[in-house]
């Protein structure tokens, strides 16, 4: 090797202790890049150095003028691991740091592979060997330094000065302001920090560092100091004694977040140098494609949690199943979070950031996923870092909504903005701005694109509002939480339920915003009170000032959606053109009220009608009551005597009906609309049940009572097949009239689909609609391949279904149910349908389950499996409460 390739391969490090320069040669195998990774080692975060220390004894070295020996280094410093192959491998690998200041802290370790510093710190410990015995003490040996070790301990020097500098300003700003306050000065000299930080400047120069101020240090410089200085760890234990029975696991986990997300920030600041720039090469579990630093921090937020022993269960936006911890790492919290939200802007260095929500476990469940899918009404506390010029934590508590800005000098997160409330419209810094993607403005739906357009182009004299738009959610909404305004994602033809996750970006940010003073919701509801039923379940979200989010909610109101059509038509697979014929089954003794039929008729004939109305706007008009009886109602015991008393007794009434008077069937209901509410009743034009209600809109025109649906009303003579005179008249006045004369058999054909349904979903102008019936009729009929078919339904309730002839109906007889039989012949109505209901049936499957010893309803199923089917010939139903049984039925049951 010449001289000067000695020369190229020396390092030349001042000796701290000395004064002096030694220069150490690299060893052949070792090259430039070599000694690059080595040096990089020493370029790691402060939160890093600290994994390396040098112990309390580091001072002996300065002051002690004798040589540096082997066992020396190998007792001061804590280690890279070591191993006795280290000088035949020479691999340079990283590896982890260990925290001990244990003497036999070598002999631990070998064990693990050798690393960079393990190879540096052993080739010096053998070089000073070797040179010891060959000088035989006849002079001074020199001082030899680890140049990557000194690196860091100067390193960890500066930190320590640093922050002993900030704590010495910080007393002598104190000093001075009780001083100004004892000669009663009116101006202090400091400047609190704002409660909203309106420019991120502002931040910054409220948590600025200053060197320790000298004696001619003017006030000026002093009033850049916060003398507060509250840390979230503080502030958080603060929070804690207003709960006794607080046990500290919160802050823990919330020291575990703020670790992941300093390291976040750090990997976003060099994302551009450590080439963590571009895509990962795959995608998340929704589909998004991965960046680099999408998967680098899903694991650090991973990793974190699970080593903070604080956590249940964890959801993540990366991962598409839930994260389970393992069980001796587990605490009490359930955390959902976005660990990367807004990676599609990353290259552009546009501002991103993280979200998270914590719940606590509920007591006595053992299923983690229950655990996750709660909604935000439950959280304990949420909050999203924002990365940008600064890196601010916005932490909501069920006490309120604080910032804390990071102050990369000492490394801790600094209370910046206090009690952060949502400005109201007119306030001091509220500005008049909506955040949402004008470029999907095509695919919006009615009710977005008319509240959007008010705001563009408002009435008068008012200004409009302006659009900002980042695409980063934690950027949007941080702007909406600082100058109001409202944030907008709503659902698109393309996406009905937009793209925003429920548990881990719209329910954590909606509690933000709610606990700020603002408000949310996905159009019609709260977003804390939706009920997620998966972890990536999807939702429409608005955000921000109140007086915004009632607006969008009217508009919505006022253009709500045909739910059930449209979410097939979004399909796009769903071809109605190919559907020829349409019936269907409605919830039996429900009733429906109409005051005209004008805009119902408009359905069928008007072929110009605008394309955004629903058919809630279409029909909002035409009724003359807006909420209508259904069957739980069970409020008309009065009604119900009288309607026996009108034939002679629940007997006579059974024998006519088929039915005793029940206070859920439709007839007491009508009777006492038209008691209670005449005006109401004088305006309806026709009553109608759920099912020939439906078919009506699909017709576009009042469609009659199906026969077997019309036998719950105690108003039908069952085996006439009309109207009963004696029923009616006792109900209401001119009822024939408005319930109509005509009654159509099931399974009737009544003509063709509106053309409302042409024009807007694309049915076939063609298709037949058949008349609807009950929904208990219904189940049975599907069920039932002939009269002698016994069909049970399990349900809330579980009813037994089957057939009777007419002319064996009970003569005796005022519990259970007879029917017109949807089977029977149209011309031949001798065939009844008997029904029995069993009250709460499924509360009282829950009760067997438990006393089987069954923990879970698929543990139950395989027990029932196991039997013989249909129990060798032996049926029975285990009931608590019966509803519509004959009292004297007596079994046992097997």
């Amino acid at each position: 090797m010449t001289s000067q390739e000695q020369s190229n391969q020396s390092l030349h490090v001042p000796s701290t202790h000395s004064g002096r320069i030694r220069s150490h040669s690299l060893k052949p195998q070792h090259s430039r890049l070599d000694y690059a990774r080595r040096k990089s080692a020493a370029d790691i975060s402060q939160s890093m150095i600290s994994c390396l220390e040098a112990t309390r004894d580091i001072d002996e070295l300065e002051k002690s003028t004798r040589a540096t020996s082997p066992s020396w280094l190998k007792r001061r410093f804590t280690l890279f691991s070591l191993e006795k192959t280290i000088f035949e491998k020479r691999r340079m690998t990283s590896d982890c740091l260990y925290n001990s200041n244990d003497k036999a802290t070598v002999n631990l370790l070998k064990q693990k592979r050798p690393s960079a510093i393990a190879h540096m710190l052993e080739s010096f410990v053998r070089r000073l060997s070797s040179r010891k015995k060959k000088h035989h003490h006849e002079e001074e040996d020199e001082t030899i330094i680890d140049p990557v070790y000194e690196t860091l301990r100067m390193a960890a020097e500066t930190r320590k000065r640093t922050i002993a500098n900030y704590l010495q300003q910080r007393q002598e700003l104190l000093n001075k302001q009780a001083s100004l306050n004892s000669q009663g000065s009116l101006e202090p000299d400091t400047q609190p920090v704002s409660s909203r930080a309106t420019r991120q400047s502002d931040i910054n120069s409220s948590v600025r560092s200053k060197p320790p101020p000298s004696a001619s240090a003017s006030s000026s410089d002093l009033n850049l100091m916060d003398t507060e200085c509250c840390t979230v760890t503080s502030f958080v234990l603060e929070q804690k004694k207003k709960y006794p029975g607080a046990t500290g696991e919160l802050t823990i986990l919330l020291n575990a977040l703020l670790t992941a997300i300093k390291a976040c920030a750090a990997a976003v600041r060099k994302a551009g140098i450590a080439k963590l720039y571009g895509l990962a090469g795959s995608s998340n579990t929704t589909g998004d494609d991965q960046k680099k630093l999408d998967v680098l921090a899903n694991e650090l937020f991973i990793n974190m949690l699970k080593s903070s022993y604080t956590v249940y269960v964890m959801a993540s936006e990366e991962n598409e199943n839930m994260i389970e911890v393992e069980i001796s790492r587990q605490g009490k919290y359930i955390i959902c979070f976005d660990p990367l939200d807004g990676s599609s802007n990353i290259d552009c260095l546009v501002t991103i950031g993280s979200i998270f929500g914590i719940w606590k476990k509920p007591d006595h469940v053992t299923n983690p996923m229950d655990c996750i899918l709660q909604n935000g009404e439950h959280l304990r506390c949420a909050g999203y870092a924002v990365y940008g010029s600064a890196c601010m934590l916005v932490l909501a508590t069920r006490e309120g909504v604080n910032g804390f800005t990071l102050d990369p000098s000492i490394g801790e997160f600094i209370l910046t903005a206090p009690n952060m409330q949502i400005p109201k419209q007119g306030e001091k810094g509220s500005q008049k701005i909506y955040s949402i993607n004008e470029g999907y403005a095509k695919y919006w739906d009615k009710a977005t694109t008319e509240y959007v357009k008010s705001k563009k182009f408002p009435e008068g004299k008012e200004k409009p509002f302006a659009n900002r738009y980042v695409g980063s959610m934690v950027a949007d909404v941080h702007r909406t939480l600082l100058y109001g305004g409202i944030f907008l994602y709503p659902g698109s033809k393309e996406a009905k339920d937009g793209k925003i996750r429920l548990l881990y970006e719209s329910i954590p940010m909606a509690y933000i915003v709610e606990k700020a003073g603002g408000a949310s919701s996905d159009g019609q509801h709260s977003i804390l009170t939706i009920q997620p039923k998966c972890i990536h379940q999807r939702s429409p979200v608005f955000l921000g000032q109140k007086e915004e989010i009632e607006k969008i909610e009217q508009f919505y109101q006022q253009y709500p959606r045909d739910v059930v059509l449209q979410k097939l038509s979004d399909q796009k697979k769903f071809d109605f053109s190919n559907i020829v014929g349409i019936s269907g089954c409605g919830q039996q003794h429900g009733s429906v009220y109409w005051k005209t039929k004008t805009e119902l008729g408009s359905l069928k004939t008007d072929n110009n009608r605008e394309q955004s109305l629903s058919l809630v706007n279409i029909l909002k008009s035409s009724f003359s009551r807006i909420d209508c009886p259904i069957w739980m109602d069970s409020s008309t015991t009065n009604e119900c005597q009288s309607i026996e008393k009108s034939v002679g007794g629940s007997q006579n009434l059974f024998q006519i009906t088929g039915s005793k008077a029940y206070e859920r069937f439709t007839g007491s209901q009508i009777m006492k609309v038209a008691n209670k509410t005449p005006e109401i009743y004088e305006q309806t034009e026709r009553i109608q049940l759920i099912s020939n209600f439906v078919t009506s809109i699909l017709l576009g025109e009042y469609a009659p009572i199906d026969l077997s649906d019309g036998s719950g009303m105690n108003l039908l003579d069952i085996r006439q097949c009309k109207w009963s005179k004696a029923c009616l008249d006792i109900c209401g006045k001119d009822l024939e009239t408005k319930l109509s004369e005509k009654l159509v058999h099931p399974r009737t054909a009544l003509g063709n689909i509106a053309n409302y349904f042409v024009e807007r979903y694309g049915f076939n102008s063609q298709c037949q609609i058949v008349s609807f019936t009950g929904d208990n009729p219904s189940s049975y009929y599907a069920l039932a391949s002939d009269p002698k078919t016994i069909v049970i339904s399990l349900g809330t309730s579980d009813t037994v279904m089957g057939a009777i002839s007419a002319n064996e109906m009970p003569k005796q007889a005022l519990d259970g149910h007879l029917l017109v039989n949807p089977l029977a012949n149209d011309r031949e109505n001798t065939l009844l349908m008997l029904l029995l209901c069993f009250k709460n049936g499924s509360l009282v499957r829950e009760r067997v389950r438990e006393e089987t010893g069954s923990k879970d309803w698929h543990e139950m199923s395989v027990l029932l499996s196991q039997t013989t089917p249909s129990n060798q010939g032996f049926i029975g139903f285990f009931y608590d409460d019966h509803e519509i049984l004959p009292q004297n039925i007596q079994g046992r049951f097997y």
